[in-house]
Formats: structure tokens, sequence, C-alpha cells
């Protein structure tokens, strides 16, 4: 079966600043489609050409935000973009690009 069908084929990222905790928040996502990554590229290849920063960041929103699915252990959160700093929001971009293909970790679950 495809990894995309396979809800349960996920993969989390805990944040660099949350990773000597106890229980830290875990960020679980999924993999993303070709299409989907074919439309973070475009993204990816946009951002220089956003107006400001703003504009730059919401890009890269709309590409981690099309593989999230949840977060773990940190309680009643809301949008990524309510909970995350801009340094953060990059982190986990980097962590879903790396990601293009499951590790045998992964496939391991």
């Amino acid at each position: 079966m495809p990894i995309v069908l396979d809800p349960d084929t996920t993969f989390e990222v805990v944040l660099q600043t949350d990773a000597d905790k106890p229980q830290p928040p875990r960020f679980v996502f999924h993999y993303l489609t070709t299409r989907e990554w074919i439309k973070a590229a475009r993204l990816a290849e946009s951002l220089q050409d956003s107006k400001d920063g703003a504009e730059a960041i919401e890009k890269i929103a709309d590409v981690v935000s099309a593989a999230f699915v949840r977060v773990e252990n940190a309680g009643d959160t809301g949008e990524l973009l309510d909970i995350l700093t801009p340094g953060e929001l990059i982190e986990l971009l980097e962590s879903v690009v790396a990601r293009i293909k499951p590790t045998a970790e992964d496939l391991g679950k």
C-alpha cells in the first residue's frame, strides 16, 4: 500500500528547544504525495518573490500545514502560526523536506 494512503505511517518531529524535556511536544506529520511535493516546490521557488517577510512565512506555513496531522504532549493547541515562532516553523519545514521518503525506522513502526 502506498504510504500516503496508510494513516498509520507518520513521522514525528521534536523541536530542538524541547528535546531535553521529559515529555516534549511532538509534531506528527504524514508523508506528502507527489502532488503536494509539486505544490511545496513551487511555493519554495516563489519565496524569493514574496513581497515581504509575512508573505514568505505564510508560504512556509502552507507547506508545513499540508503535512501536519497533530501535536502530542502539548495540550489544547491552535493553528501552527499561533503556537510557533518563525524559527520553529522553519525547523519543522526542514524536517518535513528531509523526510521525502520514510526511513527504515518509520516503516518499522
